[in-house]
């Protein structure tokens, strides 16, 4: 089974383009991290959190943070994905600003065997709504065990 989670198949129609160029110039400065930490949250989160976010950021080679934003912007999965044939869920915050509902429909469309759930919470809803996301990544779970036993 799979658990996927406010992400897409490709970066068509998501984001600026120019992005790994802006996270490459403005690495370390703390007002260019905060507002990109910012943007994952639909709500305010605990000081700490943001905090321990920067510094693994901070804690990252620069160079290497831009080629892997780089080669995100070159895959493409919708093609490779129908012929996966075990249980898939996503779970997507219903206020994430990153990623949009619609991006997570369309993901949807493209498995022939998924199960889409909008949580309460933005691009991070794993960490936003952690109880109703494990309580997800527990049913998809149980979906594997249970096509597991069927066979």
């Amino acid at each position: 089974g799979m658990l996927l989670s406010n992400t897409g198949l490709n970066v068509s129609g998501h984001g600026d383009p120019n992005f790994p160029r802006k996270l490459l110039a403005n690495w370390g400065d703390p007002e260019f991290m905060q507002n990109f930490i910012r943007r994952c949250f639909s709500k305010p989160v605990t000081e700490d959190l943001p905090e321990a976010l920067t510094a693994y950021a901070n804690s990252l080679d620069p160079q290497s943070v831009y080629q892997v934003s780089v080669s995100l912007r070159k895959i493409d999965l919708q093609k490779k994905i129908r012929g996966i044939r075990f249980p898939v869920s996503i779970v997507h915050g219903g206020n994430d600003h990153v990623r949009k509902v619609s991006h997570a429909n369309a993901m949807a469309e493209a498995f022939p065997e998924v199960e889409l759930k909008l949580i309460e919470g933005g691009h991070s809803g794993m960490a936003e709504n952690p109880r109703e996301w494990q309580a997800e990544l527990n049913q998809v779970l149980l979906r594997v065990l249970q096509k597991k036993e069927v066979r």
